[in-house]
């Protein structure tokens, strides 16, 4: 069961440091976008991932999904976590 208070913190987090975009072509939201990112694999090999989006899990988005985030178009690649409240995906520009 999620927890109603945790959520709405999520949201509100999302709202303030978010930005406005648009999931799937028709879903208004806000999403995070980190830019220039540095991650490594479960091997420890590093790799940069130049796009990470978070949204919140409210939307269902889902990989191959379209993101617009101000004058940017990114597609939603990869999954890389859900905490139950939101969701983040490597993104990359359209």
């Amino acid at each position: 069961m999620v927890n109603p208070v945790l959520a709405r913190a999520t949201n509100r987090i999302l709202a303030r440091m978010g930005e406005d975009a648009v999931l799937r072509g028709t879903v208004n939201c806000k999403a995070h976008l980190d830019r220039d990112v540095q991650m490594t694999d479960r091997e420890g090999n590093m790799f940069v991932a130049t796009y990470i989006a978070t949204i919140s899990k409210d939307h269902a988005a889902e990989p191959e999904d379209s993101l617009s985030v101000g004058t940017e178009d990114f597609v939603l690649e990869t999954l890389i976590d859900d905490n139950g409240f939101s969701t983040r995906f490597i993104a990359r520009k359209d």
